[in-house]
Protein backbone atom coordinates (compact mmCIF):
# COMPACT_ATOMS: atom_id res chain seq x y z
CA UNK A 1 0.00 0.00 0.00
CA UNK A 2 2.93 2.50 0.85
CA UNK A 3 4.37 1.60 -2.56
CA UNK A 4 0.93 2.38 -4.64
CA UNK A 5 1.02 6.09 -2.90
CA UNK A 6 4.57 7.00 -3.36
CA UNK A 7 3.89 5.77 -6.98
CA UNK A 8 1.02 7.68 -7.20
CA UNK A 9 2.50 10.52 -5.68
CA UNK A 10 5.82 10.67 -7.98
CA UNK A 11 3.17 10.54 -10.71
CA UNK A 12 1.56 13.33 -9.93
CA UNK A 13 4.61 15.51 -9.17
CA UNK A 14 5.69 14.33 -12.86
CA UNK A 15 2.35 15.26 -14.36
CA UNK A 16 3.05 18.85 -12.84
CA UNK A 17 6.41 19.12 -13.86
CA UNK A 18 5.62 17.78 -17.12
CA UNK A 19 2.85 20.61 -17.65
CA UNK A 20 4.61 23.56 -16.12
CA UNK A 21 7.13 23.08 -18.46
CA UNK A 22 5.35 22.63 -21.54
CA UNK A 23 3.38 26.17 -20.81
CA UNK A 24 6.17 28.40 -20.77
CA UNK A 25 4.59 31.86 -21.79
CA UNK A 26 6.70 32.97 -24.79
CA UNK A 27 6.22 36.96 -25.51
CA UNK A 28 8.24 39.37 -26.85
CA UNK A 29 10.57 40.81 -23.93
CA UNK A 30 11.54 36.56 -23.86
CA UNK A 31 13.44 37.43 -26.82
CA UNK A 32 15.49 40.34 -26.03
CA UNK A 33 19.13 40.33 -25.30
CA UNK A 34 22.27 38.56 -26.97
CA UNK A 35 21.96 34.97 -28.12
CA UNK A 36 24.72 32.72 -29.31
CA UNK A 37 23.58 30.66 -32.90
CA UNK A 38 24.98 27.03 -31.67
CA UNK A 39 23.62 25.65 -35.12
CA UNK A 40 22.64 26.89 -38.39
CA UNK A 41 21.13 24.37 -40.45
CA UNK A 42 20.46 24.25 -44.04
CA UNK A 43 18.00 22.10 -46.47
CA UNK A 44 18.67 23.05 -50.39
CA UNK A 45 15.51 20.36 -50.69
CA UNK A 46 17.63 18.34 -53.04
CA UNK A 47 17.73 15.46 -51.56
CA UNK A 48 20.74 15.81 -49.27
CA UNK A 49 18.67 16.90 -45.77
CA UNK A 50 20.11 19.25 -43.02
CA UNK A 51 23.46 20.09 -43.19
CA UNK A 52 25.12 22.68 -41.01
CA UNK A 53 25.89 25.78 -42.73
CA UNK A 54 29.40 26.92 -43.84
CA UNK A 55 29.47 30.25 -43.10
CA UNK A 56 28.30 29.65 -38.77
CA UNK A 57 31.64 30.95 -37.05
CA UNK A 58 31.74 30.53 -33.48
CA UNK A 59 31.31 33.87 -33.04
CA UNK A 60 27.60 34.29 -34.26
CA UNK A 61 25.79 36.42 -32.07
CA UNK A 62 22.22 37.71 -32.41
CA UNK A 63 21.05 40.82 -30.62
CA UNK A 64 17.28 41.11 -30.04
CA UNK A 65 16.36 45.33 -28.93
CA UNK A 66 13.57 45.82 -27.62
CA UNK A 67 12.76 48.19 -30.08
CA UNK A 68 12.05 46.29 -32.76
CA UNK A 69 15.40 45.87 -34.20
CA UNK A 70 18.21 43.14 -33.98
CA UNK A 71 21.86 43.31 -35.01
CA UNK A 72 23.28 40.46 -36.74
CA UNK A 73 26.99 39.79 -35.68
CA UNK A 74 29.21 36.78 -37.60
CA UNK A 75 32.74 37.34 -37.77
CA UNK A 76 33.26 41.06 -37.66
CA UNK A 77 30.20 41.35 -40.56
CA UNK A 78 27.39 42.80 -38.72
CA UNK A 79 23.94 43.12 -40.07
CA UNK A 80 20.50 45.21 -39.09
CA UNK A 81 17.07 43.87 -39.52
CA UNK A 82 13.72 44.54 -37.91
CA UNK A 83 12.36 41.50 -35.53
CA UNK A 84 8.87 40.92 -34.05
CA UNK A 85 7.36 37.94 -32.43
CA UNK A 86 3.46 37.24 -32.89
CA UNK A 87 2.15 35.32 -30.34
CA UNK A 88 -0.71 34.00 -32.03
CA UNK A 89 1.11 31.94 -34.17
CA UNK A 90 4.45 31.63 -32.18
CA UNK A 91 6.42 32.91 -34.72
CA UNK A 92 9.35 35.01 -35.06
CA UNK A 93 10.08 37.33 -37.30
CA UNK A 94 13.31 38.50 -38.44
CA UNK A 95 13.59 40.86 -41.67
CA UNK A 96 10.90 39.17 -43.70
CA UNK A 97 11.31 35.93 -42.93
CA UNK A 98 9.12 34.02 -40.77
CA UNK A 99 10.28 31.46 -38.14
CA UNK A 100 8.19 28.91 -36.34
CA UNK A 101 9.73 28.65 -32.31
CA UNK A 102 9.77 25.29 -31.89
CA UNK A 103 11.36 25.23 -28.89
CA UNK A 104 11.61 27.94 -25.94
CA UNK A 105 13.07 26.62 -22.63
CA UNK A 106 16.07 26.90 -20.39
CA UNK A 107 17.62 30.23 -22.25
CA UNK A 108 17.60 28.02 -25.73
CA UNK A 109 15.58 28.75 -28.77
CA UNK A 110 15.15 26.68 -31.94
CA UNK A 111 13.47 28.07 -34.98
CA UNK A 112 12.90 26.35 -37.97
CA UNK A 113 11.89 28.70 -40.93
CA UNK A 114 10.37 26.68 -44.18
CA UNK A 115 10.17 27.58 -48.07
CA UNK A 116 10.27 26.14 -51.42
CA UNK A 117 13.66 26.31 -52.24
CA UNK A 118 15.68 26.40 -48.96
CA UNK A 119 14.90 25.65 -45.00
CA UNK A 120 16.35 26.77 -41.89
CA UNK A 121 16.94 25.06 -38.38
CA UNK A 122 18.77 27.52 -35.88
CA UNK A 123 19.38 26.56 -32.47
CA UNK A 124 20.65 29.32 -30.53
CA UNK A 125 21.31 29.97 -26.61
CA UNK A 126 20.82 33.25 -24.45
CA UNK A 127 24.27 34.93 -23.05
CA UNK A 128 22.58 37.58 -21.74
Amino acid sequence: MKKKRISIIVAIIAGIMLISNSCTKISEKSFVGKWRVISWQTDDHDGEGWHEDEYLSSNHIITFYNNGYCENYNDGDTSRDSWAFIESTGQLKVSNMLFSVIKYENKELELEYYDSSTSFRVFMKKID
